[in-house]
């Protein structure tokens, strides 16, 4: 069996739950840990989506140390960045990009202007396309 309750409920202690914890809207005044006893580990959470109850995540991954997200992200304020900003796709900003260095990962012989190496930039809704010289 179960217990249901209906209305709310004021706990001084915590809440154990040793499988699954479900409702309309679960919140917290302060804080909410995901594997809060350990061990180290890969931890998910889900956003419905799609059909599916693991449609959307964000994920801790343990083994690369690093945020996973399976969609877009959407920053309305600014993102900063405090080491290497690794992005596999597009990249696209309405607003300044402040950069106090540019690198370009490509494999040509040094000192050689590259082709298909360049960055765009679009004045007016025309593309101009500025080589890149390794070194």
């Amino acid at each position: 069996g179960g217990f249901n309750l209906t209305g709310n409920a004021a706990v001084t202690g915590a809440v154990v739950a040793t499988s699954v914890l479900q409702g309309s809207a679960i919140r917290s005044n302060t804080d909410v840990f995901v594997n809060f006893d350990g061990a180290d580990g890969t931890s998910n959470v889900y956003f419905y989506e799609g059909g599916s109850n693991t449609g959307r995540y964000l994920r801790w991954n343990d083994g690369s140390n690093l945020f996973e997200m399976n969609d877009a992200l959407n920053v309305s304020g600014n993102l900063w960045n405090q080491g290497t900003a690794t992005v596999s796709g597009s990249m696209f900003t309405t607003g300044t990009a402040v950069v106090s260095a540019l690198r370009i990962n490509q494999t040509p012989t040094a000192g050689v202007i590259s082709p298909d190496s360049y960055i765009v930039v679009n004045l007016n809704g025309t593309n101009y396309r500025i080589p890149c010289i390794l070194n």
